[in-house]
């Protein structure tokens, strides 16, 4: 005579195992909220990443400039005090201090630099405030202007 061996253990049915069609949508639903939320934040890397470029290349600019004034005569007139913007016009600086002019186009955008000399206050010491301004194309935001800022010193 044969026994059959039913199982022991607790809340174990008998019946069909496996998910049901609820389990399986909720499921769905979680999977593509997860990947939506990875897609939107893809999408802001990339705009971090165009920003962090288009400011390396301001801070290139203004390196460039600074190092062609501070290697100049101490005494030349592009280091006397007050707002020099370079040769030709454009749009007004950040600061309000002068016109910009394009210095350097890179990529797909001009970089406008302009730099102010204060009052001196030791006649030995010149401080050089630089000031690249860009146009910035904000995907969110549209057209905006951006400027990066620097500031040295040249002694005699």
């Amino acid at each position: 005579m044969q026994k059959s061996i039913q199982s022991t253990f607790p809340g174990k049915s008998s019946g069909r195992e496996g998910f049901t069609l609820i389990e399986l949508m909720i499921s769905l639903v979680v999977l593509a909220f997860g990947i939506l939320g990875f897609l939107f934040l893809q999408g802001r890397a990339i705009q971090g990443r165009v920003f962090a470029r288009e400011m390396s290349r301001a801070t290139f600019v203004a390196q460039s400039k600074m190092e062609e004034l501070l290697s100049m005569d101490f005494n030349h007139t592009l280091l006397s005090p007050g707002a020099h913007p370079t040769a030709g016009e454009g749009g007004t600086d950040a600061l309000g201090t002068g016109t910009l002019v394009l210095t350097k186009p890179l990529g797909n955008f001009n970089y406008y630099t302009n730099w102010v000399i204060p009052a001196l206050t030791n006649p030995n010491v010149k401080t050089i405030k630089m000031t690249v301004t860009w146009d910035y194309k904000d995907p969110d935001s549209g057209l905006q202007k951006k400027s990066l800022t620097l500031t040295t010193a040249k002694s005699k």
